[in-house]
């Protein structure tokens, strides 16, 4: 692969001409090493972030033994795509009770956790634990509903019990996905309009001008009649450093321009050899 974006004449006949545009080494790895950077950082944070949620379950049945009460609990992470538990059980469950632990910062501010209790013959198993700051004002109220269900149900002749606590589509996850989402999905842009090829062909055979344009996502075909062409010119343009483009006008009044390059030399000879194949004058730059 050549440092440079360049375009190169790679097969020339009677009847056939084609020729290719790449981008170069230099802007393959500029782009590479961009995308990763501005797309690549924000995207971690975003798995980050789905990490935390995710659903738990908690199913519980009524053994055959009087009031014995055996649950199951699961729970997955990164948006319920990873289970990081399954089926663990809580066997002989006889109470569930409403837990929570804060921490002050000193400025009438802090963190406060709540959590649900299973309170078992052997222990507490420690379920849907939720955190937010005490400044916030925030009531929970899922895990209170937890509490008084499994309440009602050891005290009640149910057969099952299945709650559930889905966090996919909370506020929290939302408002960090809507901080970082953009900056992936404009990398993920830009990889799509700057890791691309080109091959150009004009057949007198068949009459086409055909442009093949290879993509991250596939090739597209752009075909136009061959005897339509009526110009080739070459465009330069001025910023920070001259560019030059090569331009294809059809008499139907559309064009289809290349990328810009570097080398006017180059764009110079390729514009000059299809002039040439396809007999058409020359043109004064633009």
């Amino acid at each position: 692969m050549r440092l440079l974006p360049q375009y190169e004449i790679v097969e020339q006949t009677e009847t056939k001409l084609v020729f290719h545009h790449r981008n170069g080494l230099l802007l393959t790895l500029f782009l590479l090493f961009w995308i990763l950077g501005f797309g690549g950082i924000p995207l971690g944070m975003l798995v980050l972030i789905s990490s935390e949620y995710g659903v738990t379950t908690l199913a519980c049945q009524r053994a055959e033994e009087p009031k014995q009460i055996n649950c199951q609990w699961s729970q997955s992470q990164y948006l319920g795509l990873v289970t990081t538990v399954q089926d663990r059980p809580i066997e002989q469950v006889t109470t569930a009770k409403l837990d929570s632990a804060q921490w002050s910062n000193g400025q009438g501010g802090g963190t406060k956790k709540v959590w649900v209790s299973m309170v078992t013959r052997n222990g507490t198993t420690k379920l849907f634990e939720s955190q937010f700051a005490i400044e916030s004002g925030f009531q929970p109220t899922f895990q209170p509903e937890v509490v008084a269900n499994v309440q009602a149900f050891i005290n009640s002749q149910r057969p099952s019990l299945t709650l559930e606590e889905d966090l996919r589509l909370s506020e929290g996850f939302w408002g960090g996905a809507l901080v970082f989402l953009p900056f992936p999905l404009l990398a993920a842009l830009i990889a799509y309009g700057g890791f691309r090829a080109q091959t150009l062909l004009l057949d007198k055979v068949s009459n086409l001008f055909t442009c093949n344009i290879r993509t991250l996502l596939g090739t597209r075909i752009k075909t136009y009649p061959l005897d339509m062409l009526q110009s080739i010119q070459v465009k330069e343009r001025w910023d920070d450093y001259t560019t030059y483009q090569l331009i294809f006008r059809f008499k139907s009044g559309e064009k289809y321009g290349l990328p810009y390059i570097y080398q006017a030399s180059k764009v110079q000879q390729v514009a000059d050899q299809c002039r040439d194949f396809l007999a058409l004058p020359s043109e004064e730059n633009l």
